[in-house]
């Protein structure tokens, strides 16, 4: 069981607005074995919270990157295991009480004033029922980052044990719907734009659509400007040239251009914008991607 005693000198304590001189330090020996059991098992890059405090409700602790991962904290505005590690001193109460144990769900106000910290001091207090508030600050008491409100919700070793199954919080899964019965009496219109490397068009074509092509978004406009009926869809190839990282930061750049300006167009409200992509994801067991 967690056991609590009398806080001792350390660095810590003399730092002024961090830890108060009558809070009392938390054995943290078997904190992450601890949270292990209830479902909460974590890699030794997470295993980032190294000492506890606690006065009253609030939570004091110091956080650490492993040496593994802590040469890549540059690379980040807050490193993601830095984080997470910091939110664990929110368990330090309830596991040593035997109380439930909860995950993040909601952030409100969120601030980072430094970047690229291996290490943090931070600070948890409740904020409500089911909510906390964190402050971090750095070896020498400058802030780093705060959150205003962190809404948590309780989980039990059994929701993560299920959610965990097989090893993935996640899976993709692909259904096959029959096609709904029509009963209209004339051919949908469809759009293609741009290249069609795939050979889409004449396979709708072959679905008896009624498909017209265009080079781009512009000549759609020009169309509908005279006096053409807006599709129902638009099919669009995003299957870039190259499968080099530029070439795929091409194809996405193309992505986000078109998108913005579908958008802006209110003729294709009620038009669907069909995305293609070509061994992007696997849609097959033992079937491969790129």
């Amino acid at each position: 069981m967690t056991s609590t005693a009398p806080v001792t000198t350390s660095p810590a304590a003399t730092l002024e607005g961090w830890l108060p001189e009558d809070a009392e330090q938390v054995d943290t020996a078997d904190f992450y074995a601890r949270l292990a059991e209830r479902g909460f098992q974590y890699g030794p890059a997470f295993q980032g919270l190294r000492s506890a405090w606690c006065r009253g409700q609030d939570v004091y602790a110091e956080i650490e990157l492993d040496e593994a991962v802590a040469s890549s904290a540059g690379s980040f505005l807050l490193h993601p295991a830095l984080l997470d590690a910091a939110l664990h001193a929110a368990l330090v109460p309830g596991l040593g009480t035997g109380g439930g144990t909860v995950l993040p769900f909601a952030w409100r106000g969120v601030r980072v004033q430094a970047a690229g910290q291996r290490s943090l001091r931070v600070r948890i207090s409740p904020d409500g029922a089911n909510a906390v508030s964190l402050s971090a600050v750095d070896a020498g008491g400058r802030p780093v980052a705060s959150v205003r409100s962190l809404a948590v919700r309780p989980v039990t070793a059994e929701q993560l044990g299920s959610a965990g199954r097989n090893g993935r919080l996640l899976r993709l899964e692909w259904k096959r719907f029959p096609l709904p019965a029509s009963d209209r009496t004339d051919r949908p219109v469809w759009a293609f734009l741009g290249a069609d490397p795939e050979g889409v068009a004449e396979a709708l074509r072959a679905g008896d659509a009624q498909v017209e092509t265009h080079r781009s978004l512009g000549s759609l406009d020009r169309a509908l400007r005279a006096g053409g009926r807006p599709p129902e869809a638009v099919v669009v190839s995003c299957v870039g040239e190259s499968d080099t990282p530029e070439g795929v930061r091409a194809a996405t750049q193309r992505a986000l251009i078109l998108l913005q300006e579908w958008i802006n167009d209110v003729r294709l409200l009620d038009c669907r914008l069909v995305l293609l992509t070509h061994g992007a994801v696997a849609t097959s067991a033992g079937q491969g991607v790129r």
